[in-house]
């Protein structure tokens, strides 16, 4: 991810994909718009990807990073009021599915846009 990406068959497809995905809007949206709208849903996309595979990989270690010395020495400082709150009601991080997070995103894209 942190080099630029080959352009291969497959990327062109994506972006041949994402074109059409956003062609309705063609003509009544500003084209830098319709970029800044694929570029979004991408980065949901990856970062939602990374995430999933970040949990599968480390699973339950994630929620016992709270218990370290030095993590539980930084919440126990006060500056992080909100998050020691969290940590210490037990609650476990909520997960949500990719499809709600895409419409949440898609949502506050249509609520901006100038076209109903």
């Amino acid at each position: 991810m942190r080099e630029r990406p080959r352009v291969t068959p497959n990327l062109l497809r994506h972006v041949e994909q994402s074109a059409h995905a956003v062609a309705g809007l063609a003509g009544r949206v500003d084209p830098a718009a319709l970029t800044a709208i694929v570029t979004a849903v991408d980065d949901y996309t990856i970062g939602f990807t990374l995430r999933e595979h970040q949990a599968e990989t480390v699973g339950s270690q994630f929620v016992r990073v709270y218990e370290e010395p030095h993590v539980r020495y930084l919440l126990e400082s006060g500056e992080f009021p909100m998050l020691s709150a969290f940590v210490a009601s037990g609650a476990p991080p909520v997960r949500r599915d990719f499809a709600t997070g895409l419409e949440w995103l898609l949502d506050g894209f249509a609520a901006e846009l100038p076209v109903r």
